[in-house]
């Protein structure tokens, strides 16, 4: 199991496919999952959350990558 993290164009735009999709390498799942709250991927493996922007920013940020623009993210388990 994994955590997977997509985004989507914000809610009012036309085109809802996938435009980011990554795996959060094992080297940070617990942080993430500090960051989120979680106890264990299994209780979380019932599809994906929104994000808050302010929780997506801390996971990029945690990352070391910059947050895509123009995004609504979302984090799920994946197997």
């Amino acid at each position: 199991m994994f955590i997977n993290l997509t985004g989507f164009l914000k809610e009012d735009h036309l085109d809802n496919s996938l435009k980011y999709d990554f795996d959060i390498p094992s080297v940070h799942e617990k942080e993430v999952m500090k960051l989120l709250g979680w106890q264990s991927l299994e209780a979380e493996s019932d599809g994906e959350l929104p994000l808050t922007d302010e929780q997506a920013e801390k996971i990029f940020s945690l990352l070391g990558n910059q947050k895509p623009e123009g995004l609504d993210f979302f984090v799920g388990v994946s197997q």
